[in-house]
């Protein structure tokens, strides 16, 4: 938390790895699709355009292209992390689900891969806050919070939005001195592109784009795909070179929009947009605050102002 320097000048410790993106969007391969590896192709391709990571599931990965492998992000399921994996000497960051032995799992790796950057990837469920303070007082670098497509939580969690859930791990960070410590980054049903302002505002640092990259390459969604059906559209077909420039073009739409909010806002960098709920207008709070003492009477009553 604090830089110390040694009598030449010099800092006293080595710093840790960083890696510094232009947009805070990362593509993540969507669950559906009609072919899987055309899609990781596509998400990759659309990742060297836009100089972001695409977070790609390891057991399905296909052999990366040179140019690509400092922006690909593989994403571990528990246990199936290997400290021998070739991967891991050749890409900057990679992703662990969470597991009780996950810290240790991330040590075993820091220790024979120092530069790597790791995100432990939580389920917002009940425990998401207590998890996230956790695993950051352990001293993870990313926390990847996700929930459900719906944006809602997951578990006995599924009533609450994803926005409360970024705001209460956001709070409770600041609350233990330990929000600078570590970046959040959060998915499961951001859509739109005021959904990014929106979940920055609320706490997060970035978030992860998923089924939105599927309606940019013109899928309906109707989950054939899953059903092992022919898809209507035959995103299958879809060159690499054309479904990137769609993802692109979508993130290059939400890259806009997030610029308008922050000139309005008088912001020049969306660093700054992170928590500030003081510039944003909740639906509860205006409820509460405006809506309520208008509709308070019954039905039927007029409140008349004493004479």
């Amino acid at each position: 938390m604090f830089l110390t320097f040694n009598e030449q000048g010099e800092l006293d410790w080595p710093s840790p790895p960083l890696l510094e993106l232009p947009l805070p969007i990362l593509l993540a391969e969507p669950s559906l699709g009609p072919n899987p590896g055309r899609m990781q192709e596509i998400m990759t391709q659309a990742a060297i355009n836009l100089n972001t990571l695409a977070i790609l599931a390891r057991d399905r990965l296909a052999p990366i292209p040179a140019e690509a492998v400092g922006l690909v992000m593989p994403s571990y399921t528990a246990g199936s992390l290997h400290l021998k994996d070739p991967l891991l000497s050749q890409v900057r960051a990679l992703e662990i689900l969470d597991h009780p032995g996950v810290l240790e799992q991330v040590e075993g790796v820091k220790k024979r891969h120092p530069e790597l950057i790791i995100s432990i990837k939580v389920p917002a469920d009940s425990r998401v806050v207590e998890r996230v303070a956790e695993l950051t007082a352990a001293g993870a670098e990313v926390i990847h919070i996700f929930a459900s497509e719906q944006a809602r939580g997951l578990g006995d969690s599924r009533d609450v939005h994803l926005k409360d859930l970024i705001r209460r791990c956001h709070l409770r960070l600041v609350e233990d001195k330990l929000r600078d410590t570590v970046t959040l980054l959060v998915s499961g049903g951001i859509a739109l592109a005021e959904h990014v302002a929106k979940a920055i505002i609320c706490g997060a640092d970035a978030i992860i784009a998923d089924l939105p990259l599927l309606l940019a390459l013109e899928c309906r969604l109707c989950r054939q795909c899953a059903k092992k059906g022919a898809c209507p559209v035959e995103i299958d077909q879809l060159t690499v070179k054309r479904g990137a420039q769609r993802v692109v073009n979508l993130i290059g739409a939400w890259n806009n929009q997030l610029l308008e909010i922050l000139g309005a806002m008088g912001m020049r960098e969306v660093r700054r947009l992170r928590g500030e709920v003081g510039r944003a207008m909740f639906i509860e709070d205006l409820e509460k605050e405006i809506f309520a003492p208008l509709f308070a009477n019954r039905e039927g009553e007029l409140k008349r102002e004493p004479t």
